[in-house]
């Protein structure tokens, strides 16, 4: 089951393996204690052009970018709190005056590699963020596939829409795929077919990543976003970024 109790014990191993000072055998603090902690925690960014909302494109591109990603940004991505910032723009009129890491391949969307906040200033005074509009209609399920070759593998991803903004959808989203497929937790070549329901069941799925954030709606309270499901994987493993984008070490 999906309990407070549940999050929290997961969301506080994300401050340990940011480095962030807590021990192995800390309690799990109150939520005043993590901010402060997380105010100490290392941050990189990451910023994300994009010049439409498309679910399916938007996912198989976050796992092509995941794998591009060398050992060092790996790296760099998994020992702080990542932070994603999503822009609205055209990718093509900006390559030549910004250094992307990856374009998806229809040329909606770019990425930068992780680095600190400081060197993606300029890009960020020009573009505005994408719009936290509602969430638009959904298909019930789509796939993708972490770049590859084609394996029998297969993987499941449950994404909760309800009371969810777009913005905070492709958060959410991005954050569990790429490290997903940083940490080793879904394979090159695997399928992987994305639901989208309106909010996750710990009793009908054993989850082996979870994305969680603060619930919007009851601050002290946190939720799971979007669960990972591996056959034959050990539930229990969470991502590596518990903090919604507004946060200290927001996450993405």
């Amino acid at each position: 089951m999906l309990t407070q109790q549940y999050l929290r014990t997961k969301a506080i191993s994300r401050i340990k393996n940011a480095h962030a000072g807590l021990g192995p055998g800390a309690d799990i603090p109150e939520k005043a204690g993590w901010h402060a902690t997380l105010q100490q925690a290392p941050t990189t960014t990451v910023t994300v052009v994009m010049r439409e909302f498309d679910p399916a494109a938007f996912a198989q591109s976050a796992l092509d970018y995941a794998t591009s990603l060398p050992g060092n940004l790996r790296e760099t991505w998994l020992q702080a709190c990542t932070r994603t910032v999503f822009l609205a723009g055209r990718p093509a009129n900006l390559v030549s005056r910004f250094r992307f890491h990856h374009i998806s391949d229809n040329s909606s969307m770019a990425w930068t590699a992780p680095a600190p906040a400081s060197e993606q200033t300029a890009l960020r005074r020009l573009l505005k963020l994408f719009p936290a509009a509602d969430l638009p209609a959904l298909p019930p399920t789509m796939t993708a596939r972490v770049p590859g070759t084609p394996l029998t593998a297969e993987a499941q991803l449950d994404v909760a829409t309800a009371r969810v903004s777009g913005a905070d959808y492709l958060v959410h989203v991005h954050h569990l795929l790429a490290e997903a497929v940083l940490t080793g937790r879904i394979r090159p070549g695997t399928r992987l077919t994305a639901r989208h329901i309106p909010t996750l069941d710990g009793a009908a799925h054993h989850y082996a990543m979870l994305r969680i954030a603060p619930d919007p709606t009851a601050r002290e309270r946190l939720r799971a976003y979007a669960g990972l499901v591996v056959p034959g994987s050990p539930a229990g493993s969470t991502h590596r970024g518990p903090w919604a984008q507004k946060s200290p070490c927001a996450t993405g």
